[in-house]
């Protein structure tokens, strides 16, 4: 049994995972050059953990709590995520904000926020039985996480 499906935020029409679905069929034909994106569909968990996983939040076994993968082995043994939350008195105090922290993502494998989605995005090739995963980039995501992604697992595709 599916652990999550997909809803439109737009007409609320709900579909099954499907590894050619990107948006919603109805809402999506709406789309007007140069408009607002149409059908975007949002991952819906059919059962929310109730607790905190006691595991680090870079393990396997937290991350699939949370994300919409269907099987925990197809997430890399990577350490992605668990970057630590830097105070930043001065800053706070400046924007008025006591409670505002940073986020430092440069503790990730490659340096790189982008890591988190690679993560997800190689674990979705593992469970669909892609050898291969091809992104388009801007340029800011470092070579570094194809090889990461080649060593993950004996199954896994190389980015």
């Amino acid at each position: 049994m599916a652990r999550f499906h997909f809803k439109c935020i737009e007409c609320g029409e709900e579909y099954n995972e499907d590894p050619n679905r990107f948006v919603c069929s109805h809402c999506a034909g709406k789309q007007e050059p140069g408009g607002t994106v149409r059908g975007v569909l949002e991952v819906v968990l059919k059962v929310v953990p109730t607790a905190w996983p006691h595991f680090r939040a870079s393990d396997p076994e937290f991350l699939y709590a949370f994300l919409p993968i269907a099987e925990e082995r197809a997430i890399p043994p990577l350490p992605v995520g668990d970057t630590p939350l830097i105070e930043a008195p001065r800053l706070r105090e400046e924007l008025e904000m006591p409670n505002l922290f940073l986020k430092d993502d440069t503790r990730n494998p490659s340096g790189s926020t982008k890591d988190r989605a690679s993560l997800l995005v190689v674990a979705k090739a593992v469970e669909y039985g892609c050898d291969t995963v091809a992104t388009a980039s801007t340029g800011s995501t470092p070579p570094k996480p194809g090889r990461r992604g080649k060593k993950s697992t004996p199954s896994s595709p190389a980015i």
